[in-house]
């Protein structure tokens, strides 16, 4: 799931924010790592910068969803949510941080388990949405099958051979014949990895010499 920011403070204080202060940018995107209900508001943990230790709550009136396709390392749980001053609420999230909502407090106090554990799923999330965006707009680096370019904008499948028309220039696509249904690169489709020789994408358009 991935939002952008569309306004930095808010007319009336948070709960979970008390102060208003709210480090974000607008215009800037960022990936979901939770999601919580309370009192009838919603809000987003999400990291302020790449390089944080830990996701802040916002509120999420601040941002507008771009992406609204939920992790599949989520999980949701009524009843409790991780914050220490509410003890009612929704919350969807990682298993391990939705069954043990305390957990967040161990990583506000520099807890190693807990470090590990959030930078683990930072960088699951970042690449799970990394590679939704490739398979939106470029090919995705993961699929070694490419159709066949027929022209005119009609592709082949490599494997049962079944011709189309492609109307939108999707970098990924699932072949209509079901009995194959094979996903393959669409050759039409800019490549956005493997022009980078000797590099690899650390996060979300950030890319990094090996």
């Amino acid at each position: 799931m991935q939002i952008r920011c569309i306004k930095d403070k808010i007319e009336t204080s948070s709960c979970l924010n008390e102060d208003n202060n709210f480090y974000v940018e607008i215009g800037k995107d960022y990936f979901v790592q939770a999601i919580q209900r309370y009192n009838n508001l919603l809000y987003f943990s999400i990291y302020e910068e790449n390089d944080e230790t830990y996701p802040m709550w916002h509120d999420s009136e601040l941002f507008e969803i771009i992406d609204a396709t939920p992790s599949k390392y989520w999980k949701s749980s009524f009843g409790k949510i991780a914050y220490e001053k509410i003890d009612n609420g929704t919350m969807i999230g990682f298993s391990e941080w939705v069954d043990n909502p305390i957990i967040y407090e161990k990583l506000l106090d520099d807890d190693e388990v807990a470090l590990l554990l959030f930078y683990k799923y930072k960088k699951l999330i970042e690449k799970e949405n990394i590679l939704l965006f490739c398979s939106e707009f470029y090919q995705n680096p993961n699929i070694k099958e490419v159709g066949i370019n027929l022209g005119d904008n009609w592709i082949m499948c490599p494997n049962c051979g079944e011709a189309y028309e492609i109307i939108k220039e999707k970098g990924t696509i699932e072949c209509i014949n079901l009995a194959c249904k094979l996903k393959f690169n669409n050759p039409c489709a800019k490549e956005f990895i493997r022009k980078n020789k000797g590099q690899k994408v650390d996060s979300f358009f950030k890319i990094r010499e090996i």
